[in-house]
């Protein structure tokens, strides 16, 4: 029995979309995992929006044609670019900068920890310049004191500036870490309070997501204390993110239907997100 697969469509028929060649290709694969898609779905969205590569059997799997392509960052692009900024400052020059407190408040699901994903990425593009330490709250004991540790040592080399992220820091219930913290954000961060004990200190950038009705009890009206608050997507934005991913790119997408998807989920990114991962996986998209 000749196993051999048939010639491409192309070589004998003329007008035949290199797209619509290679796909029927890959699904006459004989091995199944070199059929590329791995399940119907996936098919209809490479044909209709000649993405290929978007609909691989691992990429179908995780949903990342419904993800915008690039580094694109739906409505929180303003944010994200004054967080870069400061970044890129302390990578940039020799001379002293001030630090600053980022403090990126909203409520859950509006984005707060995606956004410090994406600003640890940023920073891991610098890595032999400046320091990276970051927390996630709750964590266990053994990770927070391990955390805590290492950023004492960060500030004791004081060889390099600092990025620190922490996340979900409203979250936080051990009172003398919390009292810590706070007392690092307003003497170092926010210079207040005894100066000399940190004259001479690298600059630091401190990124910190909690609740929008969190305070920050030190210092929260200096320059230094940067408040991003975070919202629900518009049904623009909305729809700008549909246009952006792999699956929507070319299509129409119809103010009916928009307006449904935002009464559904109020505009909240996650569950957003969720909701066509649901409609997708329902075979409704």
């Amino acid at each position: 029995m000749d196993e051999k697969l048939p010639a491409s469509i192309s070589k004998s028929r003329r007008g035949i979309p290199k797209h619509l060649d290679e796909i029927i290709m890959h699904l006459l694969a004989k091995n199944p995992h070199d059929r590329f898609y791995s399940n119907a779905r996936a098919v209809i969205n490479a044909l209709r929006t000649k993405q290929l590569g978007s609909f691989l059997i691992g990429a179908d799997a995780k949903g990342s044609y419904l993800i915008p392509q690039g580094n694109m960052h739906v409505g929180r692009s303003a944010e994200q670019d004054m967080l870069y900024n400061a970044i890129e400052k302390l990578n940039t020059s020799d001379k002293l900068k001030p630090s600053a407190v980022f403090m990126i408040k909203g409520t859950d699901g509006v984005g707060k920890t995606h956004l410090l994903r994406k600003i640890k990425e940023k920073a891991e593009n610098y890595t032999e310049k400046i320091h990276i330490s970051s927390i996630e709250f709750p964590s266990e004991e053994s990770v927070i004191v391990s955390w805590w540790n290492d950023v004492q040592k960060i500030l004791d080399a004081n060889d390099l500036p600092s990025v620190i992220l922490i996340d979900n820091f409203h979250l936080l219930t051990e009172p003398t870490l919390k009292n810590e913290i706070n007392f690092f954000m307003k003497n170092i961060i926010i210079r207040g309070g005894n100066n000399s004990l940190y004259s001479g200190l690298k600059p630091v950038v401190m990124c910190i997501t909690c609740s929008e009705d969190y305070c920050c009890r030190d210092g929260g009206t200096s320059p230094s204390v940067h408040t991003m608050n975070l919202h629900p997507f518009t049904k623009d934005e909305m729809e700008t993110y549909l246009k952006f991913t792999p699956a929507f790119k070319k299509q129409k997408i119809s103010s009916k239907w928009l307006d449904v998807l935002y009464s559904r989920t109020e505009g909240i990114p996650r569950e957003f997100c969720e909701h066509l991962q649901k409609l997708d996986s329902d075979g409704v998209l």
